[in-house]
């Protein structure tokens, strides 16, 4: 196994590489890259354990429990949104951003709007990243504001990101049965629910 850090002026992340041991070919799960940094935020955060799913089934032998502390995902959430405006606003949807939409609709999925609603996390969330990426002439205010981009409007943008998450899948990271079109409705519809929230609390 190998560990490789890579680090710029906004983030750091360890590139863990653990080739097979039985094929010379390496699998899209070789690495895994884990990225150190939560957009200026370490908080609201929790404390869970960590265990191998082998020790389920092989019980000779002791594998070590980990406790991690990790984002609440609703911090993940809206740390998405913010990508996912960027990418739309400025076409820059390719399969390695495409992984963000699906990510968004599984969360959404597991947790209620209600909850994700957590407008004082939101501002502080979307007032990093405009710090963060205050050169690249996006609104991120427009998120809170009724004005989020979720899905492309623009034939061409929306048909990138269909080709983005078919390579996606293509390339082993989702099961080859993921309704693409299912995902842009339901995506659609976080849209407009998000958007229909704030437009009312203006």
């Amino acid at each position: 196994m190998q560990i490789e850090i890579e680090s710029t002026a906004r983030a750091v992340a360890a590139i863990i590489k653990f080739p097979s041991a039985i094929s010379p070919i390496d699998s899209p799960f070789s690495s895994v890259k884990v990225e150190l940094f939560g957009m200026g935020t370490s908080q609201p955060s929790k404390r869970m354990g960590v265990r191998t799913y082998l020790a389920e089934y092989e019980t000779l032998l002791a594998f070590p429990d980990i406790d991690v502390s990790a984002l609440d995902p609703k911090v993940i959430f809206w740390q998405k949104l913010t990508i996912i405006q960027r990418s739309t606003l400025k076409s820059l949807i390719d399969w390695k951003l495409a992984r963000h939409w699906s990510d968004v609709r599984d969360l959404s999925n597991s947790l209620s709007l209600e909850l994700l609603l957590d407008e004082p996390l939101i501002e502080e969330i979307i007032d990093w990243s405009a710090m963060l990426q205050n050169q690249a002439g996006v609104n991120y205010h427009h998120i809170n504001s009724g004005g989020l981009l979720l899905i492309p409007k623009d034939p061409d943008l929306r048909q990138s990101l269909v080709s983005g998450l078919t390579q996606t899948i293509s390339n082993g990271y989702y099961p080859n049965d993921l309704d693409i079109e299912q995902l842009i409705k339901d995506c659609e519809l976080i849209e407009k629910l998000i958007n229909g929230h704030f437009a009312k609390s203006q």
